[in-house]
């Protein structure tokens, strides 16, 4: 038997234990889902394409009047970034494709994938340059 005021003392530091463990264990598991959230959405091309980038390849191409829509699903290589769009070429038909930018612009310039042209000839969201 021992002092009540150390007993309260211990179990008031026991609860406190268990709740910093219950925080931990948490926070542990929220970081787990927030690393595979974030490869889930680099290793499917979520990841917009910087505008800059994106027209900078496409008028390299020889296209004219680009419109640009979101990130295009599956359309590029893991880790990389993506970018709908639709183009007039030289022939003056449209023309449309993703343009697949590494995420960093470091190491890996940008590329473009062809596609058919949507019916209505614009991407899915259009922003004009």
């Amino acid at each position: 038997m021992g002092h009540p005021d150390v007993e309260a003392y211990v179990a008031a530091g026991e609860r406190r234990q268990d709740r910093w463990s219950a925080a931990g264990r948490a926070a542990g598991w929220l970081g787990i889902l927030a690393l595979a959230a974030g490869s889930l959405v680099v290793g499917l091309n979520l990841v917009p394409a910087g505008e800059d980038r994106v027209l900078e390849a496409i008028r390299a191409s020889g296209l004219r009047d680009p419109r640009l829509g979101g990130a295009s699903l599956l359309a590029c290589a893991t880790a990389e970034s993506s970018r709908a769009f639709t183009a007039t070429s030289s022939l003056g038909q449209r023309v449309a494709g993703t343009v697949c930018c590494g995420l960093t612009g470091l190491g890996k310039g940008c590329t473009i994938r062809w596609s058919r042209p949507p019916a209505s000839g614009r991407p899915p969201s259009s922003t004009s340059p």
